[in-house]
């Protein structure tokens, strides 16, 4: 604001006025002066080419990422499209770099004029190109994520493999260049694929949360959750289930542990198998009914810090413990056995019943039980005493013999009653 003095008049207003006009002709003068023509020109064309290389430098990465226009987004692999899209990306980030890192060296320069370029109108184009290809790298890598739901196995889930087809198809199918930034057809595209895959997520838990809704088995259950798990689709509460397949797991050691009180006395043996080895197959059968789904939920760091759990982890303990002490118990008096049936081997071959006098070979059933158990004994990996093993190699020998007493006895009776 001008400052005027109490005595100023309309002359000194006059001369004000003619002075700044006389300014403003000399400025309109030096604007259309040949040297400021010049200057204009060239701040100009140098705008211009720089606005060319960023126009450039996007139709080369269009043509990088389709392979010079040979291949659609959807025709091609997933992780080289990413890296090929990612590589775009990182040239904007450097040719922005190498902007700034050249204007700070003008403005360096004494006496230089200041590097005023729009960065706006200069990193526009390039930029809205990239939030393209940030896009389309979320789009492709959630296409990649939820194809698994094609070739998995879990009973029940070819609706929901259907519905992400139908998804894929539509958006693989619009008609426009998806790399255009200019064609915002595709942003709302995109905003519905994003909205079908909440909603293809959503049916995906709850049909995650009806699998797991009654459970027969943590087995079971466990090997299912390990499908889902494979699948490494996020935003499903896996950690969630296991949670639950533990509270399960308790149940079932305490079923266990009853199971095992009931029977233990008279545990029931699998068929065929002998006594000692049944009975300790017994035990192992329900060992691994324990150990199984414990092997599985021990590598859930968050879960094994519940209180459940460490009361489970306390009870599973316990109950492995009885188990194995239960086998030892058998197997050693078992062992003890051997050695008093290895004695039998030194009786006589022949011996007279105590009330009718007659021969009859003195052959102890108790010597193909030996043999039994320690071919049993050998698929459970137990130690077997070196006496059974005598015995185990020398069955066909003893059940020779024995069959040859026998045919003597007979024939020995046969020539008594001819006499």
């Amino acid at each position: 604001m001008r400052k005027e003095a109490d005595d100023t008049g309309p002359l000194a207003e006059l001369e004000h006025w003619r002075l700044l006009m006389a300014r403003f002709n000399s400025i309109l003068d030096q604007v259309k002066s040949k040297h400021c023509k010049m200057v204009i020109s060239t701040l100009n064309a140098a705008k211009s080419k720089v606005l060319k290389v960023t126009n450039q430098m996007v139709t080369a990465c269009k043509h990088f990422i389709t392979n010079n226009g040979m291949d659609r987004i959807w025709d091609q692999p997933c992780a080289p499209l990413i890296g090929k899209l990612k590589a775009s990306m990182q040239l904007y980030k450097e040719y922005q770099k190498s902007f700034q890192k050249t204007k700070k060296k003008i403005d360096e320069i004494p006496g230089e004029r200041p590097f005023e370029f729009s960065e706006m109108y200069i990193f526009g184009k390039f930029e809205a190109f990239c939030k393209r290809c940030e896009k389309i790298i979320d789009v492709v890598n959630t296409i990649e994520m939820f194809s698994v739901l094609t070739t998995t196995r879990i009973e029940g889930i070819d609706p929901l493999a259907n519905k992400f087809q139908v998804i894929y198809a539509n958006i693989k199918k619009k008609p426009y260049d998806i790399l255009d930034h200019r064609k915002i057809d595709f942003d709302m595209d995109y905003d519905e694929f994003k909205k079908s895959v909440y909603d293809l997520e959503c049916m995906l838990q709850g049909f995650l949360d009806s699998c797991f809704s009654k459970i027969s088995s943590s087995v079971q259950a466990l090997t299912l959750l390990r499908r889902f798990e494979r699948l490494n689709i996020s935003h499903l509460n896996i950690e969630e289930k296991y949670a639950v397949i533990l509270h399960h797991f308790g149940f079932e050691l305490e079923t266990i542990r009853k199971l095992y009180q009931k029977n233990k006395e008279d545990p029931p043996v699998p068929r065929d198998m002998p006594p000692v080895s049944g009975k300790i197959s017994w035990a192992r059968q329900l060992f691994r009914r324990i150990q199984q789904p414990m092997d599985v939920i021990k590598v859930e760091v968050n879960i094994m810090k519940s209180p459940e759990a460490k009361r489970i982890i306390r009870n599973y303990n316990r109950m492995a413990s009885v188990l194995m002490e239960f086998e030892l118990l058998y197997h050693r008096a078992w062992v003890k056995q051997v050695d008093v049936v290895k004695t039998g081997l030194q009786a006589s071959l022949l011996v007279r019943h105590p009330e009718t006098n007659v021969l009859l070979v003195n052959f102890d059933p108790m010597l193909l039980q030996v043999i039994r158990e320690a071919e049993c004994m050998h698929k459970l990996e137990l130690e077997v005493p070196s006496a059974a093993n005598v015995i185990c190699l020398s069955q066909e020998k003893l059940r020779n013999n024995c069959d040859m007493l026998k045919v003597m006895g007979i024939d020995y009776k046969k020539s008594r009653s001819q006499v």
